[in-house]
């Protein structure tokens, strides 16, 4: 008996905590709440959230080892000032790693900007780390859509993986990683100018005993920059796809090197001081001493705006569509570009109602090659299909009218989602020839009794 009601007390102690309602994260806000940001980090409990408002806040900062997010109004806005000191301090102990999310600040001022200590993590996301006397960054930082600028050292000195981020104008390398290990791409659609060392700087050795040592960069862009990169041992491999590069080099001093579907248009766009590398260049568009490569061309890649620093591909670029035909395709579902930015021949134009379904286009609007429209959360109503190759942009029923109505046609959706075919591209057409098109619906509760999707405009690439 007495061993019965001990086991039913430690039960009921038991269901007490399974039942017991979970703590739940808490938000503060600076100065609502804490007149400074660290007082409120003393107060604070993992994932609780603390919102800081716009204004210089000095530093520096110690997260204390907790999993948690600070949120700016946006850089520029919000502004951390270390006042010489690390700006933000993560730290993890033992298994415990804690991870630190900075979304929307402006961090300066730093003996270095971002600092991870003990194994600790920081998630940088739509920050600016600018003018910091030492590096902006080092650690285990991961950066997304943000900028290192005017940074007296490197603008990151260590980092786990960069996303949409730009480096311009720090002393020493944009960003520099010695002995990583990387297992994915480092760096995706990232941008390097005019940093006194160089762009980017990559040592990388063996991830794991099963994973030669590999660097992979996607969708980067170099404009007088160099790229230099090491992969540790006799299979160590350095990976570029899409990569643009102007007036630097990529620098291989060790392992193998692979350039696909690139443009690198420099006097000396690969040095090769590898003993045991050996390097292949193919689908790419770069000076004529390298053409002998598979696809390779030597052609003016004919840039937006190469002096205003736009880099996208203008209709007409032989870059479009002359990749690696066997590699995944562009997002359009179209053949490979060279370089960087792929070009895109949707644009979209004005938007339509708040919340109100969005019109997309399919299709890589190449000759012979069938093209269509998709729209996203439609009524399930009767549509009319608006198009033109006239922009007409004018105020009509209480919206704007994109397309010149030379040809309307109705459509009934599915439920959901639904998607007009329009046939086949036509051949003949020039680079940059274009159509406007727009959905419209009726509705009862709209002043006018009508709504209307986004504008959209097709390009011929």
């Amino acid at each position: 008996m007495v061993r019965a009601l001990a086991a039913s007390g430690a039960l009921a102690v038991l269901a007490g905590v399974l039942l017991a309602e979970p703590a739940r994260a808490a938000d503060y806000f600076v100065p609502g709440d804490f007149p400074t940001i660290q007082a409120a980090l003393l107060a604070a409990a993992d994932y609780d959230t603390i919102h800081v408002a716009a204004g210089t806040w000095t530093g520096p900062l110690d997260t204390r080892d907790l999993d948690i997010e600070l949120r700016g109004e946006g850089a520029g806005v919000s502004i951390l000032d270390a006042l010489g000191a690390p700006v933000v301090l993560s730290a993890g102990l033992g298994d415990d790693v804690s991870i630190v999310h900075v979304i929307g600040f402006t961090i300066t001022g730093g003996g270095d900007g971002v600092v991870t200590i003990a194994g600790g993590k920081v998630d940088l996301t739509q920050c600016e780390v600018r003018d910091n006397p030492g590096t902006g960054g080092r650690g285990h930082i991961d950066a997304h859509s943000c900028s290192f600028t005017g940074n007296g050292s490197h603008g990151l000195e260590s980092f786990d993986a960069l996303w949409d981020c730009t480096f311009e104008g720090n002393g020493g390398w944009g960003a520099q990683k010695l002995d990583a290990k990387f297992e994915g791409p480092p760096m995706q659609y990232c941008r390097f100018l005019g940093n006194g060392l160089g762009g980017a700087r990559l040592v990388v050795s063996s991830p794991g005993p099963a994973w030669p040592p590999e660097i992979k960069l996607l969708n980067v862009t170099f404009v007088g920059d160099n790229l230099q990169v090491s992969a540790l041992g006799e299979v160590g491999s350095t990976v570029l796809r899409q990569v643009t590069l102007l007036g630097g080099t990529v620098k291989l001093l060790q392992g193998a090197l692979t350039v696909t579907d690139s443009i690198l248009r420099s006097p000396t766009p690969i040095t090769d001081l590898s003993p045991t590398g050996d390097v292949s260049v193919s689908w790419s568009d770069l000076p004529g001493t390298w053409l002998p490569g598979t696809g390779n061309i030597d052609a003016d890649p004919l840039f937006t705006d190469e002096a205003g620093g736009d880099y996208t591909l203008l209709p007409g670029s032989p870059c479009i569509n002359a990749g690696d035909p066997a590699v995944i395709a562009d997002p359009d579902d179209s053949p490979a570009d060279m370089g960087a930015f792929t070009f895109d021949p949707w644009t979209l134009l004005g938007l339509g109602p708040p919340g109100g379904p969005m019109l997309a286009g399919g299709g890589a609007l190449i000759a012979g090659k069938p093209i269509g429209l998709k729209l996203f959360a439609v009524p399930q109503e009767v549509l009319w299909v608006v198009i033109s190759t006239t922009e007409l942009h004018v105020p009509f029923k209480g919206g704007v009218l994109w397309p010149a109505p030379d040809l309307v046609f109705p459509a009934v959706p599915l439920p959901f989602a639904f998607q007009i075919a329009l046939g086949n591209w036509p051949a003949g057409l020039p680079a940059g020839q274009t159509f406007v098109t727009q959905v419209w619906w009726p509705e009862a509760s709209a002043a006018s009794g009508w709504i209307s999707t986004n504008g959209l405009r097709g390009t011929q690439p």
